[in-house]
C-alpha cells in the first residue's frame, strides 16, 4: 500500500500545481499555434516533472488491461512566460525571439541580484571583498538561465521569475546560516530567522512527495522552524 499511496499523492500534487502541455495549448490567454512555435524554437522551458507509466489492471471478467504513456507537467505560472514569448513572437518573429528572451532574463537576474539586500549571502562569488565581480555575475546569470530552461525552478518556486530566483538563493543561504549557528550553540536572531521562513513559504513550492525529503524545505526550512517552536505545515 505504501507505494500505491505515494503514487496517488504524487498524482494529486502534480494535478493541483501543474499543467500538462495540452492544457497550456487550451489556455484562454495563449494562442495554440504560437505556443507550439515557441516550443519548436526552443524558447519554452522544459517540463519540471515527467511521469512515465505502465499500469496493468486485471479482472476475472475482462482479463488484463494496460494503461501506459508519458505526461509532462509544467508549472501553472509558465503561462505568463508563454504569453510574453507570444507577444515577442508577434513583434519580432522567430529569428530573434530566443536571444531576446535569454538576454531579458539574464538582465533581470543581474539587476535583481545587484539590488537585493543580502546579495552576498546568496551569491558570495559575485561579490568578493564586497565588490561586484562582473564575470562571476555573468556566470551566475548563465547558470540561472540554464536552470530556468531545464524546468528546474518549476520544482521549487511558485513563480519562476529572475527576481524570485535571486530571493530564493538568499533566503536559503540565510536559513543555512541560522541553522549553522544553532548547531554551534550560538545565538540566533529570531526576527531574521522568522523573516527568512516567511519569505521561503511565500516563494517555495511544497515539493513533490517523492523528492520532498531531499529538498531545502526538509533540510533547512523545517529544522529552523522547529528550533523556533513554529508549527509547520505538512510538507
Amino acid at each position: 500500500m505504501k507505494n500505491f499511496d505515494l503514487l496517488i499523492d504524487e498524482i494529486i500534487y502534480l494535478r493541483e500545481n501543474f499543467l500538462v502541455f495540452d492544457e497550456l495549448l487550451a489556455h484562454p490567454s495563449l494562442n495554440q499555434a504560437a505556443v507550439e512555435q515557441v516550443r519548436q524554437l526552443g524558447c519554452m522551458p522544459a517540463a519540471s516533472y515527467t511521469m512515465r507509466f505502465d499500469v496493468r489492471l486485471a479482472s476475472e471478467i475482462f482479463g488484463m488491461s494496460t494503461i501506459d504513456g508519458e505526461m509532462e507537467f509544467f508549472p501553472k505560472t509558465i503561462v505568463y512566460w508563454l504569453a510574453s514569448a507570444q507577444l515577442l513572437l508577434e513583434e519580432c518573429g522567430g529569428d530573434r525571439i530566443s536571444k531576446t528572451l535569454e538576454s531579458r532574463f539574464k538582465l533581470a537576474f543581474k539587476e535583481a541580484l545587484i539590488a537585493a539586500p543580502g546579495r552576498r549571502a546568496g551569491h558570495p562569488e559575485c561579490f568578493p571583498d564586497g565588490r561586484l565581480d562582473d564575470k562571476a555575475l555573468d556566470k551566475a546569470a548563465d547558470r540561472a538561465w540554464g536552470h530556468f530552461m531545464e524546468g528546474t525552478y518549476g520544482v521549487c518556486l511558485h513563480y519562476q521569475t529572475p527576481a524570485n530566483v535571486v530571493r530564493k538563493h538568499i533566503v536559503v543561504a540565510t536559513l543555512e546560516g541560522v541553522l549553522d549557528r544553532v548547531r554551534k550553540g550560538q545565538p540566533v536572531d529570531r526576527h531574521e530567522a522568522l523573516a527568512a521562513l516567511e519569505s521561503y513559504e511565500e516563494l517555495g513550492m511544497p515539493f513533490a512527495p517523492h523528492d520532498r525529503h531531499l529538498s531545502s524545505r526538509n533540510h533547512v526550512y523545517r529544522p529552523v522552524a522547529r528550533h523556533l517552536g513554529i508549527e509547520m505545515q505538512e510538507g
